[in-house]
């Protein structure tokens, strides 16, 4: 990222590998979620266009992968557990919560990036969405 600062092309290789490897591990991805979730929206408000771009997207589909991975998990498992339904609601809040902090990022190509992501989620996985809709709205 300070090489971007300078005006010169950036390297997008780890933002690129950063994505690969949360995309891999979404069994464990809660315990490195705020890590990697906290440096993506750091490179969504990096000057650099290319820079944000890539940070944008590769929130927005770890963000989409994660939903997916929690909606197929919670449909293979049938039991109607209170504990169950209590992580199910931390985890929809924790992971829509980079979407909303993008609200925070003035640029306005960030903005219809998430914009663009929120309408993907809600139509591939709005009927599921039951405790995150609140930050949706925000």
């Amino acid at each position: 990222m300070d090489i971007a600062y300078n005006n010169r092309e950036p390297s997008l290789f780890a933002v690129a590998k950063l994505l690969e490897t949360a995309i891999v591990n979404l069994n464990r991805i809660d315990i490195v979620w705020k890590q990697m979730t906290s440096h993506f929206l750091e490179v969504c408000s990096h000057p650099h266009i290319k820079m944000r771009e890539w940070g944008v997207d590769a929130l927005c589909n770890l963000v989409k992968s994660t939903l997916s991975q929690t909606q197929t998990e919670s449909k293979s498992e049938t039991e109607a557990d209170n504990n169950r339904e209590t992580t199910a609601t931390v985890k929809q809040f924790m992971f829509l919560a980079p979407l909303q902090e993008l609200s925070y990022i003035s640029h306005a190509d960030i903005r219809q990036k998430q914009l663009d992501c929120v309408l993907q989620i809600l139509q591939s996985n709005g009927d599921v969405l039951t405790y995150g809709w609140t930050q949706i709205f925000e």
